[in-house]
């Protein structure tokens, strides 16, 4: 009995230390002298996964003993698979997985089996176990070296494949101007023609306007492919994942639903406009609607975009760059067909009222878009960063305002001078106090309130009660700008001061009977409790001046 508990435990061990992916280096026993290829072969078990040399979090690292003479020319591994679980989407390896290489070897002969490869990597299915194994070249016969995978390659730029993900990336484009993102520019874009008829300039507009999109798209897909080439696992709308990105967009369409709702004019010191009318369709104008429009349509995706730009990020970059141009030939092809043949613009309505009532329709249209911007953002931040956005896209509006009222063409230069200068440094300003870090405390330091814990604190020791309430604008204000601050947490330390938190944002009836107690209907209130029994009421709008003047009698 004793015999059979050991030869069980036995091997439960050597099951648990034996790896469970098993690793083969091949090598054709007819090569070249000089170039040798080989396959590196990992045999996955069923639904288990590996990742990538490149992975932040569990690399396949690869560690070669060569003789002398033998060096590494080059090694390739397969492109990422795309797996699921538990509906988080990610990119690693599973089943068979063939990376292919090729050895350089000196004139002089060189027994292969001296080569080996030490191997370490991360097996994941439900857990995710460290494994390091080493592999011998193993040669194999000719038959058994056809019979594997040949290396993935590039496709041909002309082959039909690739003629087929650009026809998908020109057609995802174009479905792109019918997205609730895009609209808006294509249609105040299209509303411009309206304003003049002149052929040169309208072909002129079109030209800068698809110029605008083709750049924007070529910056797109060189960030795109610099982060992939470092590492790291990046896609189609990467960017809102970042919460500063996501804070940009949302000044950029709520400065756009400013500008359709008549706040301020975009581009009138560009052109001389007259009391008959202008152009506003510059080339400069044009050129940056076009780069609004790229950077618009980025929170938004169309059908056969992804096949296309999911082809994109696996092949050359001559190859990405040529699908994303694609992209952005579909999104200004509207616009730039339209401008090139001027007949069409004959079928657009005239000028008139409507165009006012069409734009402040956009204009609701792009509000939505923020809205479902800071949606995203809520999921992304705390409630502290979330509400400096709010008030930055105060500021900003305020900004807007000062440009609109000081920056138009019947106001002195200097004037204009002045707004654009105030509005630039108030949005800059507003951007950088919408995403600054927020300081967070370890734990919060704030009790919840409750009346015989207040009892038991006071008898030990000095307590602040903060009687507040979330729509209370002017308690909002004393938290930022005094009680959260480091210098106040560090006051209250020194001073060994219990914090006691009366949120009255929803009713409480204790909390209502205190404030009556000390003769108060409202908040903010802030009341310091004395262990003797004395208390004293703080002033409604607090500095830190204040507070620590009303902490000095604490010694």
């Amino acid at each position: 009995m004793l015999f059979r508990f050991f030869a069980m435990c036995i091997f439960t061990i050597t099951t648990l230390m034996a790896n469970t992916v098993n690793v083969q280096l091949l090598v054709p026993e007819n090569h070249q002298k000089q170039n040798v290829p080989f396959v590196l072969v990992f045999d996955l078990p069923e639904h288990a996964h590996i990742y990538a040399p490149d992975s932040e979090d569990s690399p396949t690292n690869i560690e070669w003993h060569l003789p002398k003479g033998v060096t590494l020319d080059h090694i390739k591994w397969p492109p990422l698979q795309t797996l699921s679980l538990h509906g988080h989407k990610f990119q690693a390896y599973e089943g068979k997985v063939h990376v292919h290489g090729t050895f350089t070897i000196s004139d002089s002969p060189h027994d292969l089996g001296s080569i080996k490869a030490h191997i370490s990597y991360t097996v994941c299915d439900k857990l995710c176990t460290p494994e390091k194994t080493t592999a011998s070249v193993k040669l194999v016969t000719s038959a058994e070296w056809n019979a594997l995978p040949k290396p993935h390659t590039e496709l041909g730029f002309f082959s039909f494949h690739m003629a087929l993900m650009f026809l998908f990336a020109l057609i995802g484009g174009i479905i792109l101007n019918l997205m609730p993102c895009v609209l808006p520019i294509l249609s105040l874009k299209i509303m411009t023609l309206t304003q003049h008829a002149q052929p040169k300039k309208l072909r002129a507009s079109g030209l800068f306007f698809t110029a605008g999109t083709v750049v924007s798209f070529w910056a797109l897909a060189g960030l795109l492919l610099a982060f992939r080439a470092a590492g790291h696992q990046v896609g189609w709308g990467f960017q809102l994942q970042s919460p500063a990105v996501v804070t940009a967009l949302i000044f950029v369409f709520f400065a756009f639903a400013l500008n359709l709702f008549g706040v301020f004019e975009i581009g009138t010191s560009f052109t001389k406009l007259s009391s008959k009318g202008g152009d506003s369709s510059t080339p400069i104008g044009s050129f940056f609607h076009g780069v609004l429009a790229c950077i618009v349509a980025t929170p938004c995706s169309a059908p056969f975009m992804g096949a296309s730009v999911g082809f994109a990020l696996t092949q050359s970059p001559f190859h990405g760059f040529a699908i994303f141009t694609g992209l952005a030939l579909g999104l200004s092809a509207p616009y730039l067909l339209i401008c090139l043949n001027p007949k069409t613009a004959k079928f657009l309505p005239k000028p008139g009222g409507w165009m006012n009532t069409f734009k402040t329709i956009l204009g609701f249209g792009t509000a939505a878009s923020v809205l479902w911007l800071m949606h995203v953002l809520a999921d992304q931040v705390s409630i502290a960063v979330f509400l400096n956005v709010l008030v930055a896209l105060l500021a900003l509006s305020i900004a807007a305002w000062i440009y609109g009222y000081w920056g138009g063409v019947n106001r002195a230069p200097y004037l204009r001078l002045f707004a654009t200068v105030v509005a630039i440094a108030l949005s800059s300003a507003a951007y950088v106090y919408a995403t600054k870090p927020i300081s967070a405390l370890s734990a919060d330091p704030w009790i919840v309130y409750n009346p015989a814990t207040v009892e038991t604190l006071r008898k030990k020791s000095p307590v602040l009660i903060d009687f507040t309430a979330k729509w209370c604008i002017t308690c909002q204000v004393n938290k930022q700008m005094v009680l959260n601050t480091s210098k106040a947490h560090q006051l209250f330390k020194d001073k060994n001061v219990q914090l006691v938190k009366a949120d009255w944002t929803t009713y409480d009836a204790s909390i209502t009977k205190a404030l009556e107690q000390y003769g108060r209907s409202s908040v903010p209130l802030y009341v310091l409790l004395y262990p003797n029994g004395h208390h004293k009421i703080l002033p409604e709008l607090l500095t830190f001046s204040i507070l620590k003047e009303a902490l000095a009698d604490l010694g």
